[in-house]
């Protein structure tokens, strides 16, 4: 096997085991496929807790192209999501609803338990357990 034909063979594998961000300076972000479902999950369990993980991989895909932000979205899911907690009757019911914004800040919205809103989560949390299995992260 040639020179040439190892480099593509390298270059290759790289592409299928690596997320390859474009920018628009030209430049690429290259990370491991573990690393960015790694970041995608620990960026949603700091959510839970209303904080703002700083990740290299959700920076570069707010920085990228639209197509390569799109492909990154496509296999991983969207870099702005949001956590609910909801309160049992028993607690007050309450919800409590945190949203990673586009620019990487977090959004809070606390709905009192007699609330239309924390109503309508809360049915929609049921609905969706009684559909079958939890939903990916998004």
């Amino acid at each position: 096997m040639g020179l040439r034909d190892q480099l593509r063979r390298l270059k290759r594998d790289v592409r299928e085991s690596a997320v390859l961000i474009r920018l628009p300076d030209g430049t690429t972000r290259i990370f491991s496929d573990q690393e960015a479902y790694a970041e995608m999950f620990l960026c949603q369990l700091d959510l839970f807790c209303g904080e703002v993980r700083f990740s290299e991989v959700l920076d570069a895909v707010r920085n990228a192209t639209p197509e390569s932000r799109r492909e990154f979205e496509e296999e991983y899911g969207p870099i702005t999501m949001t956590a609910t907690i909801l309160a049992s009757a028993a607690e007050g019911g309450w919800a409590e609803v945190f949203t990673l914004l586009e620019d990487g800040t977090v959004e809070r919205v606390y709905h009192e338990g007699s609330s239309a809103e924390a109503e309508r989560l809360r049915l929609e949390a049921q609905q969706r357990t009684q559909a079958g299995p939890m939903p990916s992260f998004s």
